[in-house]
């Protein structure tokens, strides 16, 4: 199969992600905007900053079959974790990973180059308990 890496780097530009979520077991609603990019940095190595209802930058490198993250999404700049990635297909990767009390899986396809569909599953680690659910469908700008 194909090297993650290439995954990234068609992912690289400008993105805007137009995102619907569930949260909790009372199902609470919310839809937000992001804008994002990915640059890459390194043969391996990107930068993932992105601004919405929350903002942020994280630098990530692809190693085998992780994606090292230098934070999380939710945490502080200093709290790296990483990602395992497994291919669906040459379109599709899922990528898993836990912190804060959750585990998330997140799936991106790539409909065509400049059109990606995602969608996260969070679920709590002691109850196993979904309490997130993400749905995206993603526009290269």
């Amino acid at each position: 199969m194909l090297d993650f890496s290439t995954f990234m780097d068609r992912s690289v530009g400008s993105w805007i992600s137009y995102r619907r979520y569930l949260f909790g077991s009372t199902r609470s609603s919310g839809e937000y905007v992001t804008t994002f990019e990915i640059e890459s940095t390194g043969e391996k190595d990107y930068k993932i900053s992105w601004s919405g209802k929350t903002e942020g930058e994280m630098d990530v490198t692809v190693d085998g079959d992780e994606l090292k993250r230098s934070r999380t999404y939710f945490g502080p700049d200093d709290d790296s974790t990483y990602q395992k990635m497994f291919w669906i297909d040459a379109d599709t990767v899922v990528f898993r990973t836990g912190y804060d009390g959750t585990n998330y899986r997140e799936e991106i396809r790539f409909l065509d180059d400049n059109t990606r569909l995602r969608q996260t599953v969070g679920r709590d680690v002691e109850t196993n308990d979904i309490i997130l659910i993400g749905q995206y469908a993603e526009f290269r700008q």
